[in-house]
């Protein structure tokens, strides 16, 4: 099959996982105004977001108009993306390298790995950004705290309320993200120089799911066949915004292969969000690999 003439399925998961990303943004918007408004009818406070009702109402109909937009873009979109993706899985004769621009050649091959070196300076900004947002949301509480121990300090406010939310979303993500990020730094150089040191190969990439409780956005493993008739099984590590989700459950994939050992990375021919070669953390899993 021709590169013009297939659709990756991709592309819709992306549009579908951003719709509903929207769709959860404008109901928190809808909640927002729909607490204001029992607040208000309940009589216990006197504003929450708004100088009014009419600001209230706003808010609760903004939010709910936009969660359904969201929702119904949201499922047009996934029904798009199980349409593609049982089509690209029905596909007889697997897609080729040329037609994927996979054909590998010195200078793309020099060209990817250069691609590679940015990747750990990347990480490590990513881990200053959320260690600020881990700070920020230690101060957060430690201020909260803080106030709530003041006799004139309403905690019952809208303020309070969101201060402690958003501290401890901040603590969350930043700890969690912010120690993803850490390990992306230390280890992104390794897997350069460990695919400076191999260079490319050729292969095909065959996911399957590690868990047995099926979803999309769980790691996998990967099948990596040779053209000598080589098999190599790799497992791969979801890194910052490196991640095998979009080939999780995809067959004969034309792929590059470069480094070894746990330091490996596969190179597919796109990204989520970029047409451009989509390059993935792996790790050889010993024990599973056969030879002719």
């Amino acid at each position: 099959m021709s590169e013009s003439g297939y659709v990756w399925p991709e592309t819709y998961m992306t549009r579908r996982d951003l719709f509903r990303v929207l769709s959860y943004a404008a109901g928190a918007v809808a909640v927002t105004g729909a607490i204001g408004l029992a607040l208000r009818i309940g009589g216990s406070r006197s504003d929450w977001f708004g100088d009014g009702i009419a600001a209230e109402t706003a808010l609760l109909a903004g939010g709910l108009v936009g969660t359904v937009i969201a929702d119904r873009r949201g499922r047009v979109n996934a029904r798009r993306f199980d349409a593609t993706f049982a089509a690209a899985k029905a596909i007889e004769d697997p897609l080729s390298a040329k037609a994927l621009r996979m054909e590998l050649d010195e200078i793309a091959g020099d060209l990817e790995t250069r691609r590679l070196s940015p990747l750990g300076h990347r990480a490590f900004l990513w881990t200053i950004f959320w260690g600020a947002v881990l700070a920020a949301g230690a101060a957060g509480a430690l201020r909260a705290m803080a106030d709530s121990s003041l006799p004139t300090y309403d905690t019952n406010s809208a303020g309070h309320g969101l201060l402690v939310l958003g501290s401890i979303l901040a603590l969350a993500l930043g700890a969690v993200i912010g120690v993803n990020s850490l390990l992306a730094a230390t280890r992104w150089p390794r897997r350069y120089r460990s695919v400076v040191t191999t260079g490319w190969r050729e292969a095909r990439a065959t996911g399957r799911p590690r868990t047995l409780a099926s979803r999309r956005g769980s790691p996998a493993d990967l099948r990596l066949d040779f053209p000598d008739g080589s098999e190599t099984h790799v497992s791969t590590w979801d890194s910052t915004c490196h991640v095998v989700r979009p080939y999780r459950d995809r067959h004969d994939v034309p792929v590059w292969v470069g480094g070894e050992g746990q330091d490996m990375v596969v190179l597919f021919p796109r990204g989520r969000f970029s047409a451009k070669r989509y390059a993935v953390p792996a790790a050889w899993m010993p024990g599973a690999r056969t030879d002719p």
